[in-house]
């Protein structure tokens, strides 16, 4: 019987290739203001959301003013005058995000969503809401999975479960962050939760990983 009967796994750059929507995003955006628009304004943007987002996951601002200064941090940046209302261009921005959904190899689909939920990782009370919504009880059969080790893995720690790390761009951890494993593709994850005659039959179509819990 495999480890874990349940997994919680992250979206962005786990189970769809976020980077990329990213790019294609802002670099329309940016076309669509009549902005800069090359790799230079695509690190100002990269840099300054992942900043933002870190102030977020630490509690220090809220969805609702980063999307509402995000793209005026940017204009800023790259010394433009605003070429309008940030959180227009903003609005604008997640609408283009939206039609660039394209899945990580080997990734399905996602279901809970924190908005929805009403709390962001790493605070527990999300992943608390999908155990609880999924009527698991055994917290140790339950592994969170993601790429991203301020929000998912220190997620999935405070929540009381086991955490795997996707480092697909083989990053340096330098956060203090310790996720029980580490893995570099799914083919990697799949040998964490699955035993030796599951693998064999990994890829076989209609066929259904299932385990009592």
């Amino acid at each position: 019987m495999a480890n874990y009967t349940c997994l919680l796994l992250d979206v962005d750059n786990t189970l769809l290739d976020f980077n990329a929507a990213e790019r294609a995003a802002v670099g329309i955006t940016l076309e669509h203001y009549g902005m800069p628009n090359g790799p230079e304004a695509l690190e100002t943007y990269h840099q300054i959301n992942r900043q933002l987002w870190d102030s977020l996951a630490k509690g220090e601002l809220n969805r609702s003013k980063l999307f509402a200064v995000r793209f005026g941090r940017v204009m800023q940046a790259l010394g433009t005058p605003e070429a309008a209302n940030a959180r227009e261009m903003n609005d604008f921005y997640e609408n283009e995000l939206a039609n660039h959904a394209d899945l990580m190899p080997g990734a399905l689909t996602a279901v809970y969503i924190s908005e929805k939920v009403g709390a962001a990782k790493p605070s527990p009370k999300l992943l608390d809401y999908a155990i609880r919504d999924l009527g698991l009880t055994n917290r140790s059969r339950v592994l969170m999975v993601g790429d991203d080790l301020l929000a998912d893995i220190k997620g999935g720690i405070n929540a009381g479960i086991d955490t795997c790390w996707v480092n697909f761009a083989n990053e340096e951890n330098k956060t203090g962050i310790q996720p029980k494993y580490t893995v570099h593709s799914y083919e990697e994850l799949y040998h964490v939760v699955m035993e030796p005659e599951e693998l064999e039959n990994v890829g076989v179509r209609n066929r259904r990983h299932m385990n009592e819990g």
